[in-house]
């Protein structure tokens, strides 16, 4: 999902800063990439590796970001084989994870755009 916004008086390093401060006070693992007016942040979880990607981009007066989920959807489709195999604990595991993504995705939007439209 992808979401735009206008420019508040904020700057580049406060919004990455908020990002990661969000990610990180839920106990995932947080780096960034920068370059120029462009930013990635990944986001991972110990034992399962990088779980979302947000993605931020400024221009002269608008910041968008996007933020991509990047848990695997291989063990939905292996989930009939896995389940023969003894390997369903992995699947629901993977549900699990999901659903928590999910809601940790619509936290990320409401935490935005309060920061990103609140006036300092």
């Amino acid at each position: 999902m992808q979401h735009t916004y206008v420019l508040r008086n904020r700057k580049f390093e406060q919004i990455i800063d908020t990002i990661e401060s969000f990610f990180e006070s839920r106990g995932f693992s947080v780096s960034s990439v920068c370059n120029g007016h462009r930013c990635k942040v990944l986001v991972s979880e110990s034992g399962l590796g990088k779980v979302t990607e947000v993605e931020i981009k400024i221009d002269s007066e608008r910041i968008s970001i996007r933020y991509v989920p990047v848990i695997s959807r291989k063990i939905v489709l292996l989930s009939p084989i896995l389940s023969l195999i003894g390997g369903g604990i992995l699947v629901i595991n993977y549900l699990k994870l999901k659903e928590k993504m999910q809601k940790i995705e619509k936290d990320f939007w409401q935490e935005m755009d309060a920061f990103l439209r609140s006036k300092l």
